[in-house]
């Protein structure tokens, strides 16, 4: 993982020294890095632009040129090498524009921010704001529609810092520790068999294990080297409080009341996400939409908020000033030539220059192969983008590819611009790939109503549209994940239920000391159900999915499996017991039935924006047999 070594950081705003008099020109200082004057000067030399370290005013003037900052006559650039300082004098629009540039390759970042919300919203408030939209909405603004309603709720708002290439972990949790086990010791006490049988019990709970519940985030935060994007690898975790089942039974002797031996089990309710994605400084994305496990809110989807940030060494935040839906900035216009220049943000990565061993060569003979080098490589590129996008290269159109700056910049007519932009978008795009799913419960009328049976196929869009526009089918989870191409990610809502796969009857008769002998009755005794060997099964819903990108990036490949287990229904296998004297009672020994409600398990290509409809099956929880519930799937290509 790279780690950020320069010690000086750049920072976007400069300090005024003061403005020159009669020339309208302002001088600003501004912290330099050698990392920095490294890169820049890279990019001046696959510019094709003379470079001697010792006079580096000319280059670092034309490699700002070449971005947009003018130099009339009178302004300068100095390297104050000894103070790790720049002091650029210029006027205060092209000193905006110089600062401009500073800020969008920033080089002194310090460290990543990441907040991240965690939002109970129910169904209402999710449909309002858009988030069952087809046409999707962007994160960023779910967020604020519901934070500014007042029926949803803000369960966590954990927010975390770290260096790029640090692991880093937030918690907010509570220490619960409850036994796995259980021993129960039954006893009589009777002065003489004849007499009255008491019978008392103990319960001693053993193997304590701790669980932490509430909010977890961990994150490794890396930069791409033209620290335009923050790669995450994330995981975020939400768990509830507990509820908690009794498996403990009755237990009673003869003449001793029936009373409960209370043996507790917790349930805990599980939200969790696990998934590596790409976005751009500032970016929000949203995971989740799963149903709250819990009864009493069936109703209620929880979803995480996630907004990434990079700040410099005073604490401020930083952000590529990107044009809002475009991957280019347009940097300066050449209205004479009816030309512009467009700077993209990241470099196509299968070219690179061949390299060979070093030399010793005359400077002259190095910059005539530097000079060949540039050309061939504009050569390259002009031919590629002529190939690939059909754009063409008039007179005084150029293009240099800025390897220091990991940037492309291209000059030509607004047409072959156009031309080369949906090329780049298309083939070199930065997108993550996001998952709706919906599970949908409908029965057999509804179905046949909306054509799922039809022989002539309804498109599964068309159905899901369909299905919610009715009253009769209902939508179970809406769960949304989003990760990088090639990357698998999970996400699950679900609720932890810990059970027995084993019992133990323990039980007692009256006995009284006769001589050297103990004397055992046979007509008054007690028993109790001890159960054992805990294990557990997460309940709700299950997406882990891994996508892919065909060579066109027009199909998405989809390894899928998702699941959808619904709330156990208990059987009780406990037997009858009854002693001479005594009332019959149940000794209860339950296990749970767990309806997987829908379960997919496939690998299948889908264009972005495209629906497919998997599932079907009846639902076999008692009084569902007539409902079926499907899975709709679209996958979708985004924005870092």
């Amino acid at each position: 993982m790279r780690r950020i070594v320069c010690s000086v950081l750049l920072i976007a705003v400069g300090m005024v020294f003061g403005a020159v008099a009669g020339e309208a020109m302002e001088s600003r200082t501004y912290p330099m890095s050698v990392f920095f004057e490294e890169k820049l000067y890279a990019a001046a030399e696959s510019a094709g632009i003379p470079c001697q370290w010792d006079d580096p005013e000319k280059w670092h003037l034309s490699v700002f040129e070449l971005l947009g900052v003018d130099w009339p006559e009178g302004s300068s650039i100095k390297r104050i090498k000894s103070l790790g300082t720049m002091t650029v004098h210029n006027t205060p629009g092209n000193l905006s524009k110089f600062e401009r540039i500073l800020d969008e390759f920033e080089l002194g970042i310090a460290q990543i921010e990441l907040d991240v919300r965690f939002v109970s919203a129910g169904r209402a408030a999710l449909e309002a704001v858009g988030y069952f939209d087809t046409n999707r909405v962007d994160a960023a603004v779910l967020q604020e529609r519901l934070m500014a309603r007042d029926d949803v709720k803000l369960l966590e708002a954990p927010r975390i810092v770290t260096r790029p290439g640090e692991d880093a972990v937030v918690k907010h949790v509570k220490e619960i520790i409850y036994p796995t086990d259980y021993d129960v010791q039954l006893n009589h006490n009777a002065a003489a068999l004849t007499n009255a049988a008491a019978l008392f019990a103990t319960v001693e709970p053993q193997a304590f294990t701790m669980r932490t519940i509430w909010s977890i985030v961990q994150v490794t935060p890396t930069l791409t080297d033209d620290w335009e994007l923050i790669d995450l690898e994330l995981n975020v975790q939400l768990a509830g409080e507990p509820e908690w089942k009794d498996y403990g039974a009755k237990a009673k002797g003869e003449g001793a009341a029936t009373y409960d031996l209370p043996m507790e089990q917790p349930f805990i309710p599980v939200f969790s996400a696990d998934t590596k994605v790409s976005i751009r400084p500032g970016r929000t994305i949203v995971l989740g939409g799963v149903t709250d496990s819990r009864r009493k809110s069936a109703d209620n989807f929880t979803l995480a908020f996630v907004t990434a940030r990079v700040l410099n060494g005073v604490g401020e935040a930083y952000a590529p000033r990107v044009e809002k839906g475009s991957s280019h900035e347009v940097r300066r216009r050449f209205e004479s030539e009816g030309m512009e220049s467009w700077t993209w943000h990241y470099v196509p990565p299968f070219y690179h220059m061949p390299m060979g061993p070093a030399e010793e060569k005359t400077p002259e003979e190095i910059a005539k192969e530097k000079a060949e080098e540039v050309a061939e490589t504009e050569k390259f590129w002009k031919e590629w983008f002529a190939l690939a996008s059909g754009a063409d290269w008039p007179e005084g159109a150029a293009v240099h590819e800025l390897k220091g700056l990991n940037r492309i910049w291209v000059k030509n007519t607004p047409t072959n611009l156009v031309k080369i932009a949906k090329t780049l978008e298309e083939v070199y795009s930065n997108a993550l790939v996001e998952f709706d799913l919906r599970y949908v419960e409908a029965g057999r009328k509804a179905l046949s109503e909306v054509g799922y049976f039809d022989t002539n196929r309804v498109n599964a869009a068309v159905l899901l549209e369909r299905l919610m526009a009715r009253d009769d089918a209902r939508l179970l989870e809406a769960p949304r994940v989003i990760t990088r191409p090639g990357e698998e990610a999970f996400l699950k809502g679900v609720l932890e239920y810990i059970y027995p796969t084993d019992y133990y009857v323990n039980h007692a008769c009256t006995s009284q000391a006769v001589g050297t002998n103990t004397v055992y009755g046979s007509d008054s005794a007690g028993a109790a159900v001890e159960p054992q060997c805990f294990t557990m099964r997460e309940v709700g819903t299950f997406v882990q999915v891994t996508p892919t990108l065909t060579a066109d990036g027009k199909v998405i490949d989809i390894e899928l499996d998702a699941q959808l287990v619904g709330e156990p229904e208990w059987k009780d296998y406990g037997a009858k017991a009854k002693w001479k004297g005594a009332a019959t009672y149940d000794l209860t020994m339950e296990q749970p039935f767990f309806p997987v409600r829908a379960s997919a398990d496939t690998k299948i290509g889908v264009r972005p924006g495209s629906t497919c409809v998997i599932g079907g099956g009846a639902d076999r929880r008692k009084g569902d047999e007539d409902k079926f519930v499907l899975i709709f799937v679209t996958p979708r290509l985004v924005d870092p």
